[in-house]
This record gives C-alpha cells, structure tokens and sequence, in this order.
C-alpha cells in the first residue's frame, strides 16, 4: 500500500480522521500567506492530543525569518518534551522548505528537511546539505515538462545526480500531487516514489477552511491501492 501524507491540516478533525485512515505523515503550513495557514499555538494544541511517537510531522517553511523557524522549533520542543515517548524535535519532525534559499540556509536550523526541487537550483549542491532528508517534487511541474516533450532531457539530468546519493542516506522522494492530477503512467516507469503528498485546498473543501471529508477520503483511498 502507497505511503500517504496530508498537508495543510488546519482543523483537529481532519486530522483525526485522516490517522483513522490509516495515514502516518502530515504537513502543517506555516507560511502566512497560505490560506493553509495554522498559528503555532493551535499546533501545539493539536499535537497536546494527537501526538504520536510512530507518526512522522513536516513544518512547511517559505521565506520566513530564521528566528520564526528557529522559535518554532524551540516552541514544539519544550512543548512535547513531557510526552512519554517523544524523543527530540529531529526524531519527530522535519522541516519543509519550497522557496529559493541557498542550501546553508536550510541546513543552518540542524534539523532534517525536505527540499522542493526548483530546476534554477544545483541539485549536486543540495545533495551536499547535511539535513536534506527528502526531495520534493511538484507533479504540475512534471506534467509541463511530459507536455513540452523535455520529461525525458529532465529525468536524465536528475537521475545523473540523485538517485545513489539519496539512496547511500536514506532520503526520500515525494511526489507532490493534486486531488485531480492527470497522471501519465510512464512517469512511474521511470521514477519510483516513497511518498504520495496531497494538500488541502479548494478542491476538497466545502467551503473556505471546511473539508469535505468524503470527497478526501474517496481520493486518499484511491491514491493509497493506485498501482504506481
């Protein structure tokens, strides 16, 4: 079965019913001008209850001082602390980036991070970053390049790089997709993915920060048996 993970997640009931789903991986969208925006104090009320040790948390992160992403760490840390099975910030947490930082600037916060690759970026440079723990790529990006005919000029450039990098440290490739994403079968046959990544939006919402849990869980349902 397809790893999962939700992000955006902005309200405790989508969370609790997107665990009840059997999902382990969630996103939470710490950039204020995302209309996925949650304030750091309705996280911790979140994570006061839906903590757990086995579930794996991603903060999304877009060029926002290195004092906010620092604070929040810091804030999440002293928070959970009491939890009895939690185990640090890095053994729970990752961070997420999607904004044209430099790799010193990502790797600066000494916490693991998932990468949204941008192709003005040096893939090689990245790989370097000691905290890079995943790369993210967007399928809208992907499609373009199917529908331009430049998929194929893409994947050997990237495949010249990354792949015996990412697998010698473990770091993972996600697949950002949306909740009605063409997809074309060929893109698997070149690209194994470790992770599924879909976001809340309007989409699945029935209104503005109100999601249709029915259409949500049809759709996760169907990503997590899709045959890749």
């Amino acid at each position: 079965m397809n790893r999962i993970r939700l992000e955006g997640l902005y309200d405790l009931t989508t969370f609790q019913k997107s665990q009840e789903l059997g999902l382990r991986d969630f996103s939470f969208d710490f950039r204020p001008r995302s209309f996925n925006f949650l304030q750091l104090h309705k996280f911790l009320e979140m994570m006061s209850t839906e903590f757990n040790s086995l579930h794996r948390y991603t903060l999304h992160f877009e060029r926002e001082a290195d004092f906010v992403v620092k604070n929040a760490i810091k804030e999440i840390d002293q928070h959970l602390r009491p939890q009895p099975f939690y185990q640090g910030f890095a053994h729970h947490f990752k961070l997420e980036f999607s904004d044209l930082s430099t790799r010193e600037t990502l790797d600066q916060f000494e916490a693991p991070f998932y990468w949204h690759y941008y192709p003005e970026a040096s893939l090689k440079d990245f790989l370097n970053a000691q905290n890079l723990r995943g790369i993210v790529l967007n399928f809208d990006f992907l499609h373009q390049r199917h529908k331009e005919g430049t998929f194929g000029h893409f994947f050997n450039h990237f495949y010249q790089i990354a792949p015996l990098e990412m697998k010698a440290r473990g770091m993972e490739l996600i697949l950002r997709l949306d909740w009605n994403s063409d997809l074309f079968p060929s893109l698997f046959d070149f690209i194994d993915f470790d992770l599924i990544s879909l976001c809340i939006n309007p989409k699945v919402e029935t209104h503005y920060r109100n999601v249709d849990l029915t259409k949500a869980t049809e759709t996760i349902n169907y990503y997590k048996t899709y045959q890749f």
